[in-house]
């Protein structure tokens, strides 16, 4: 991954995307080792990632396929009376509308509403875990 990001390049990324309410704080979030990731606490809750281009390589198409995965498992999930916002992940675009935005260093954003109340596993610790992993893979 590039350089760590300085404040004012963060605060820059942060001011670009649509959000409810002002910034109240903006720090380091998961155990991740691809991407850079921040949970922001705004009037809601977001996930902000900047996207590791060394590894994904075509950002914007990345994000074009995110987007048209969301998208479908969005109506999805509507169909069968679900929860959007807990099941599928929200893209939260940017003022002007894009899916991510690029700032001049060539860093790559891009913003997540945050799913409360909910566990990621680093690691199996119950057989469970791989039930239910293998359940939501179908």
């Amino acid at each position: 991954m590039k350089n760590k990001l300085t404040n004012e390049e963060l605060q820059n990324a942060l001011s670009r995307f649509t959000l409810e309410g002002e910034v109240k704080s903006c720090s380091p979030y998961g155990s991740g080792h691809i991407n850079d990731t921040f949970l922001v606490e705004a009037g809601r809750k977001y996930i902000l990632q900047r996207i590791n281009s060394e590894i994904f390589t075509k950002p914007r198409e990345l994000m074009e396929n995110v987007d048209l995965v969301c998208r479908f498992m969005t109506e999805e999930i509507k169909k069968q009376g679900g929860n959007p916002e807990r099941e599928s992940l929200q893209i939260i675009k940017t003022k002007d509308g894009s899916l991510y935005y690029e700032d001049e260093m060539k860093n790559f954003f891009r913003m997540y509403l945050y799913i409360t109340d909910c566990k990621a596993f680093d690691l199996v610790e119950k057989p469970e875990h791989f039930y239910e992993s293998a359940y939501a893979f179908g």
